[in-house]
């Protein structure tokens, strides 16, 4: 019996049983994405039966302003502390 009966058109969709995420976060992914196996993908809804886990490094920042929209924050100014050059 094959392990798995689904075949994705992309190299970049895998399923696997197990992984190591250093082997992810050597490949410069943003994170992986895991599943309950009787799951179905619904567009725009969360049921909690699939998990996003991050791997890159976040970076702190510092709120400079922003512009108000019409259902919130339409955008924010952002920056961060670095050496002086």
């Amino acid at each position: 019996m094959p392990k798995s009966a689904l075949r994705f058109k992309s190299p970049r969709v895998r399923s696997t049983d197990y992984f190591e995420v250093t082997a992810a976060r050597a490949q410069g992914l943003e994170g992986v994405v895991a599943k309950r196996k009787d799951s179905r993908y619904e567009a725009g809804k969360r049921s909690g039966s699939w998990a996003k886990y991050r791997l890159n490094s976040g970076q702190e920042l510092v709120i400079g302003g922003y512009f108000p929209g019409a259902h919130g924050v339409d955008a924010i100014f952002v920056g961060y502390y670095g050496e002086k050059i």
